[in-house]
């Protein structure tokens, strides 16, 4: 919410303060000119106010104890989200575990649905716990991240997905990379993971297929080692081409074949 302030306000003669101070979950606070400036939540100020607004999130300014007012921020949802959520509801236990105060429920289940369990004003710490009390229950977690916040759950996951806008750019340590234009894609990649066991599932047994058979004609002598020589690359082979060209045409099939992931 700083950032966005801060790219709010532009390009601006900058004034040096003293005493700056960042209250974790609270706000900013520092002195200038001998007057305290704070800007953060409505108890770190100590703000009187009573917004109206019910979508986005509130960070209240205050100067000497004196209210001046608040910006208000609204989250910013992806457009592709309620597409995904629609495709992953039925099939997957849903949950949204996001730092913007609870306020925000109303207007992110109107656009997302009901299926999903929220919670609210989770710092990255809550968030950990809430992804160790999932794995704990013996859930099977996926956790998909943007930001430097989600880094611990995304690690306690038991996959994670870290989101960015700049695949270049540092990014929390994840299992995958996802360009943040390709997010709508997360479904047809959970399918295209599962058709791939079945692929590996194939690929063994057909390996196991060329053993048996190669053992089987091996014992009654019927090859000479020379075939016997050229015929095991040959098994090697055949599985890995079946395996790649199989994932290819699946691939293909979800329109993955070209999507940016890592």
């Amino acid at each position: 919410m700083s950032n966005r302030i801060n790219y709010y306000l532009g390009d601006r003669e900058l004034e040096r303060i003293t005493d700056f101070q960042e209250i974790k979950g609270k706000g900013i606070q520092a002195f200038y000119q001998g007057q305290l400036f704070q800007l953060g939540s409505k108890d770190f100020t100590g703000s009187n106010l009573e917004p109206s607004i019910e979508e986005g999130n509130l960070v209240y300014f205050s100067v000497a104890g004196q209210d001046l007012g608040y910006y208000s921020i609204k989250s910013g949802l992806r457009e592709t989200a309620p597409f995904v959520i629609q495709q992953l509801e039925d099939e997957y236990e849903l949950h949204l575990l996001s730092g913007d105060h609870s306020h925000e429920q109303v207007t992110l289940r109107d656009r997302l649905g009901t299926s999903i369990q929220f919670k609210f004003n989770q710092s990255p710490s809550d968030k950990l716990q809430y992804l160790k009390h999932l794995n704990q229950e013996g859930k099977h977690t996926l956790m998909v991240g943007d930001g430097l916040n989600d880094a611990g759950a995304l690690q306690e996951s038991e996959v994670g997905i870290a989101v960015t806008e700049q695949i270049s750019h540092f990014s929390p340590a994840s299992d995958a990379i996802m360009d943040a234009t390709v997010i709508s894609s997360i479904p047809a990649f959970l399918s295209f993971a599962k058709a791939n066991r079945y692929i590996i599932k194939i690929s063994f047994i057909l390996s196991f297929m060329y053993n048996i058979i190669g053992i089987s004609l091996a014992v009654q002598g019927a090859l000479s080692p020379v075939i016997c020589a050229i015929l095991m690359p040959i098994s090697s082979i055949t599985v890995v081409v079946f395996t790649t060209v199989a994932t290819n045409l699946v691939a293909m099939r979800k329109g993955l074949f070209k999507t940016n992931f890592n």
